[in-house]
């Protein structure tokens, strides 16, 4: 059967649904007159509205944010050439690389990972785009979460050996994940940082990862303050508020790009660090393919500090 024809078979059957259930109403005495091409017709405008309200709210971010755009895609480059090399020398084994079989499947089930964290990433931006920043912190939490697994399960075997473990029972299920929770999880991440010099800026990771993890935590669970960000639309320039359905481009948005950059840059250098010194693979082993994410990291490192410092110019000059 072809899909025009499935689809309109959908649409009879929706139709269909509608008339039974206006029957059981009208039981009732509660019938909606034409409510078949009320609810069409609504169904339709909505499609529309919603659109076009996204290619407003995505043409006022593009404006606003350009610059952060360009270099949240850069990020997302980043990451795909990291899965560029793993994909090529890890699972499809297209190049040859000294590596046991145990470290090989840690790099695969990392693979795995790093997918999903492509995707978080792609859809983080596209729900920033259209002013849904309350949304877009939900999934990057996911993407956290993910991220801090990912180098667990490279930097410890103990824990991969945890992490893979498949569970036959309740009891088993929650043994593994008193082993593998987010703050045990994280002690591992930071054992695995600590092999990276760089003090300073680690101590900075340290202060948005713990931020970025409260605010998230209170996005997920539905805390009040976090709820009323999502229902409300607060206008900076005239101190005005109303209620918000459908995206909100505001300056706010800046706070979610400047986190998310500080916690994913930091993410991939780790990556790269654990890679050179835990399984001295440095990367001119990867042939083309590693210079090119080691190219990537050394541009989105001079970026960082560039939009850094143009951000910290910003606040001054508005102050």
């Amino acid at each position: 059967m072809k899909k025009a024809e499935v689809k309109k078979l959908y649409n009879k059957l929706i139709k269909n649904l509608i008339q039974l259930t206006n029957t059981e109403f009208s039981v009732n005495g509660m019938e909606i007159q034409d409510v078949e091409n009320l609810i069409l017709d609504e169904l339709d405008y909505a499609s529309k509205f919603q659109k076009k309200l996204d290619n407003s709210n995505i043409r006022k971010f593009n404006n606003d944010f350009y610059f952060e755009k360009k270099f949240f895609n850069l990020i997302i480059l980043l990451h795909e050439s990291l899965y560029l090399i793993f994909s090529k020398y890890f699972y499809l084994k297209e190049e040859k690389l000294k590596i046991s079989d145990y470290d090989r499947n840690k790099m695969v089930t990392y693979l795995f990972i790093l997918s999903n964290l492509i995707n978080n990433l792609i859809s983080t931006l596209r729900l920033l785009e259209r002013g849904l920043s309350q949304n877009s912190d939900i999934l990057f939490r996911n993407y956290m979460e993910l991220s801090e697994i990912g180098i667990a399960i490279l930097n410890d075997d103990e824990y991969y050996e945890t992490y893979k473990k498949q569970c036959n029972s309740e009891k088993e299920q929650f043994s593994k994940w008193r082993k593998t929770k987010p703050s045990k999880t994280f002690s591992v991440v930071k054992n695995a940082l600590s092999k990276i010099e760089i003090d300073e800026f680690y101590d900075i990771f340290y202060d948005v990862r713990n931020q970025l993890y409260g605010h998230t935590s209170k996005t997920v669970h539905g805390n009040i303050d976090s709820i009323l960000r999502g229902a409300l639309a607060f206008g900076h320039e005239t101190d005005s508020v109303k209620l918000s359905i459908y995206g909100n481009i505001n300056s706010d948005i800046q706070n979610n790009f400047a986190n998310y950059f500080i916690y994913s840059k930091t993410i991939t250098q780790a990556i790269s660090v654990i890679l050179v010194k835990d399984y001295n693979l440095n990367f001119d082993k990867f042939g083309k393919a590693g210079k090119y994410h080691i190219f990537l990291q050394s541009l989105t490192d001079k970026i960082f500090k560039t939009y850094f410092k143009l951000k910290l110019h910003n606040s001054i000059n508005k102050n």
